[in-house]
Order: C-alpha cells, then sequence, then structure tokens
C-alpha cells in the first residue's frame, strides 16, 4: 500500500486532505496516524506548532520499491499549514518530488512541515522546489529519522517567497544510517532568505554531506546556519558541510554559519564556507576571447552551480533543477 489516501491514476499524485476529515480515514489509515504520528524530544518550536495546528494533512506509507517518482504538488491560494508525514518501510525505495507555487502573487503565508521516518535499508530521494509567489511568506521544516543503514537524500531548492526560512534536518539513529543535504537558493530583489541545515549523528558507522549553494542579489539578504552534530557513541562517524555564495550587486548581503559540535574522537568531520562575487580577473579573460559581459556572468553562474547539479543522478530531477535556477537567476543556459 503506497498511501493512506487515494491516488489519481495517471500519476503518483498525492492530495491533501483537511484536518476536519480526519474521522473520515479507514482503521487502517488511523492506525497508521496514531502509531507515527509523534511530539518529539527535540522538536523545536515550529514542528510543535504545524503539529497542532494544522489544517491540511498528506500521509504516505511507502511499502515496496517505486520505479515512478511521487508527486507532492501544491498550489497554494490562502494561508495554510500542512502537515506531510511519510514512513518508508524496511527495503523500500522511493522519489519524491514536492513543488510549492502561489496563485497571482497572493499575500500568503504557508506553515509547512515534513516528518520521514525511514525504517531499515529504505532510501528516499525528496526533492523540494519552493517557488511560491513574491508576496508569500514561506517557514518550512524538513525532517528524516533514520534507522538501521537507511538513507535519504535531499534535494532543496529555495527561489520564491519574499520572506523564506527552510529547515532540514537529518536524525541518524541507526548503525551505518547516511544523509545527504544539497540546497540550493535564489535570493534576489528585496528576498529574505534564512536557510537552516543539521545533521545530527546518534550511533555508530553513520555519514552525512550537507552542500549549499546560493546566489544573492539587487538588495536582498540571506543567512545560512549548518550544524554537525556527532554524539559519545556515534563512533566511526563521518560528516562534512560546505556553503558557498555568490553576491551579484554591493548592497546585497549574507551571513554564513556552518558549526560542528563533536562529544567523541572517533570521527572525521570538516566543514567550511566561502562568500564572494565574480571574480573580476575571470571575467576580464573570458571578455579578452571575445565573450561579452553578460554571458560571461552567465557562464560564470552556470559554473558556480554546476559541482551540485552533476552530482544529482537522476536525470529529470537535474534538468527541472537546471531549468528553475537558472530561469530564476536570469541566466540563458
Amino acid at each position: 500500500r503506497l498511501s493512506a489516501l487515494k491516488m489519481d491514476s495517471r500519476f503518483k499524485t498525492i492530495p491533501s486532505i483537511k484536518s476536519d476529515e480526519l474521522p473520515k480515514l479507514s482503521n487502517y489509515e488511523m492506525d497508521l496516524l496514531k502509531k507515527n504520528f509523534k511530539i518529539r524530544k527535540n522538536d523545536d518550536e515550529h514542528s510543535l506548532f504545524v503539529k497542532s495546528s494544522f489544517d491540511s494533512i498528506r500521509i504516505l506509507n511507502i511499502t515496496e520499491k517505486q520505479e515512478t517518482a511521487i508527486i507532492l504538488n501544491s498550489e497554494i491560494s490562502e494561508d495554510i499549514i500542512e502537515y506531510i508525514l511519510i514512513i518508508a518501510e524496511p527495503h523500500c525505495s522511493a522519489k519524491i518530488i514536492e513543488e510549492s507555487i502561489s496563485k497571482n502573487d497572493a499575500a500568503l503565508s504557508r506553515n509547512h512541515l515534513v516528518e520521514i521516518i525511514i525504517k531499515e535499508n529504505a532510501d528516499i530521494q525528496y526533492l523540494s522546489i519552493q517557488n511560491l509567489g513574491n508576496n508569500a511568506t514561506d517557514f518550512s521544516t524538513k525532517k528524516a529519522y533514520i534507522e538501521e543503514n537507511g538513507q535519504i537524500d535531499w534535494f532543496d531548492l529555495i527561489s520564491g517567497a519574499k520572506e523564506s526560512i527552510s529547515n532540514t534536518q537529518s536524525d541518524l539513529l541507526g548503525n551505518g544510517a547516511q544523509s545527504k543535504n544539497k540546497g540550493f537558493f535564489i535570493c534576489k530583489n528585496s528576498q529574505k532568505c534564512n536557510i537552516i541545515g543539521s545533521s545530527i549523528h546518534s550511533s555508530d558507522n553513520t555519514s552525512s554531506d550537507m552542500s549549499t549553494k546560493g546566489i544573492v542579489s539587487d538588495n536582498s539578504i540571506a543567512k545560512y546556519d549548518g550544524l554537525i552534530r556527532i554524539e559519545k557513541n556515534a563512533h566511526n562517524s563521518k560528516a562534512y558541510q560546505k556553503h558557498d555564495a555568490l553576491l551579484l550587486s554591493e548592497k546585497s548581503r549574507i551571513d554564513a554559519t556552518p558549526t560542528l559540535e563533536i562529544y567523541n574522537k572517533d570521527v572525521k568531520c570538516g566543514h567550511g564556507a566561502s562568500v564572494g562575487q565574480i571574480d573580476k580577473e575571470k571575467l576580464f579573460y573570458m571578455q579578452s576571447r571575445g565573450i561579452d559581459e553578460s554571458e560571461a556572468k552567465n557562464i560564470i553562474i552556470a559554473g558556480f552551480f554546476d559541482p551540485i547539479i552533476n552530482e544529482i543522478q537522476d536525470e529529470g530531477i537535474k534538468n527541472k533543477l537546471i531549468k528553475i535556477i537558472f530561469e530564476k537567476a536570469g541566466v540563458v543556459y
């Protein structure tokens, strides 16, 4: 059984239901919700708010390998508090694509929580595209709880909303659990973007890799906070985080804070952050070879994103990200 909700037979598209429709769920569906809906000790204020106040919910129970991507697209036209709960049973895998847009640049607010429970040897790829209108505000939290030898691959693109906070967290709970978090953000005009990423290692032989790249232009402001925490009992763990940002105007601004918290010595960890502008020497060199300034900047911006994009093996996901990133960044690709 793939989902606790009805599906469109043409696509693996999961609709949402309103919270007041919960009594209409079957016994199976209610049991699934009761078993997996929890208030966790490390829930932040936003997670607690959504869990206590959601007016829309989607539930997926993945019980076998899914060959076709599961679609969770949303077209938002009013304020919404949305909760998505995904349970990947042992040895299952799936690719999930969530794209959020809003109508007519409506002034609206979205509070959004995704929780993914990844059981033994399960593998989930989750592509999230936040492309809301210019007058929207977005507060999004995504969490994965990864059991023994499970894996989560996050691909996160933030390009919309006048103000957004995107928090992605991986809790590596079981021996051999793995997490990859590849993030992109485009902050322009007068947007304010806050990107938060964390990997919490609580068991032996766990690994995580966080890489974020973004461009900040015009009068926009961006902030990045990254955390790797290795607990005392998480021996032989490996973790790395890297953040790179490109400033395209003198008035744009970004603050980057990558953090390591390591509570045992048997680990391999690294972190770094770089913030800079387009290299004037590279620009001059390209212009001296007959490439005009606008095209040269396009090539440099495209090359800036390439390292992460090229890590994406799924061609459909890769092409979708390329199209949106370069369209939002004003790059002719």
